[in-house]
């Protein structure tokens, strides 16, 4: 990441091609003056910051660069401007809060940044793909077009409407704050038990997406929206039963019982044979790669296994999974995967 001091000079250097302001007569209120300013200070610092930054902007970042910014002037710029300044808390972390400041500088370059994230390979120091100094320019004078054209829009609404521009926008900060997470996600270190109990029905997890910031009645459109029937499940038997070990195992998961594809391919694959398993998600799969494992593992603790993903974060999370599950083992406690 560059030093503060370096962006500095990168933003000097730049203030000589900021949008020159329109000759008007019209005086903005106190507090949309300081807006104003405000605006433009945020668009060149977050302009450069975007293209040349390989981690995330934060508050606290914004915060060191520019003193007298307050959570509230952010919340009030999407007053003026909705959905322009993206909010969201950082995940595993003790709520940092990372801005987005309008779209991109370069698609490409967000996309690597958030690939980069993802992947936590812990290579922040390498250099971040160039954007070509005359994109990041046209992108600060882009935005301050549309931030005073939004301006005007706000103002002339608010005449419309006969209210005070400046009453407004203070009885509007409230419903465009950020809101710190309620609860935190399960994290890996949790037990199986705590992650069960924090799942939520679909009919919550559809209410929580009408609630972000980039929900506009998406699903409100009938043919953007199916609803598929239960299916009731089918248990089935394996041919031999499963070690106490085992079964004790998938008991404090919460398994008691498996379902038939699972039981057809766990017996398939202790008679030796090649299996592939097609079924939809969450619905047990892994546990057909887990038993036969488990089972060879006690019956010879010096067996080897290979599981192959296609990407990283499946085989995190497999990883994952099948650690907790050999953890619950005692036979198994001590065997590296």
């Amino acid at each position: 990441m560059r030093s503060n001091s370096e962006l500095n000079e990168q933003l000097q250097k730049c203030g000589t091609h900021r949008s020159k302001p329109r000759s008007s007569t019209t005086v903005l209120p106190a507090a949309l003056e300081r807006l104003q300013r405000l605006f433009e200070s945020l668009n060149t610092f977050c302009a450069f910051c975007d293209a040349r930054l390989t981690t995330a902007m934060t508050f606290t970042h914004l915060k060191a660069s520019i003193p007298d910014l307050k959570l509230q002037d952010l919340a009030a710029i999407n007053v003026i401007m909705p959905g322009f300044v993206q909010f969201s808390y950082v995940a595993d972390a003790d709520n940092v809060l990372a801005i987005q400041f309008g779209k991109p500088v370069s698609k490409q370059v967000s996309r690597e940044k958030h690939r980069d994230i993802l992947s936590n390979r812990g290579d922040e120091w390498r250099q971040p793909r160039i954007v070509k100094p005359e994109a990041i320019k046209k992108m600060i004078n882009t935005r301050n077009r549309q931030w005073k054209q939004a301006l005007v829009t706000y103002t002339k609404r608010c005449r419309e409407q006969n209210v005070d521009p400046e009453t407004h926008l203070y009885e509007s900060l409230e419903q465009h704050l950020p809101k710190e997470p309620s609860q935190p996600h399960p994290t890996i270190n949790e037990p199986p038990e705590a992650a069960c109990k924090s799942s939520q029905l679909m009919s919550d997890i559809v209410h929580d997406l009408k609630t972000q910031h980039f929900y506009h009645d998406q699903l409100e459109v009938e043919d953007r929206r199916r609803i598929f029937p239960e299916k009731t499940a089918r248990y089935g038997e394996l041919d031999s039963p499963l070690e106490p070990e085992i079964a004790q195992a998938l008991e404090r998961k919460g398994i008691h019982k498996l379902y038939t594809h699972q039981t057809e391919a766990v017996n398939a694959i202790r008679d030796s044979q090649h299996v592939i398993v097609a079924t939809s998600t969450a619905s047990g799969k892994s546990l057909i790669y887990q038993i036969p494992v488990l089972e060879k593992l006690l019956e010879d603790i010096s067996s080897r296994a290979m599981y192959i993903y296609p990407t990283k974060a499946l085989a995190q999370d497999q990883l994952r999974a099948l650690s907790e599950l050999m953890e619950s083992c005692s036979s198994l406690c001590d065997v590296n995967v």
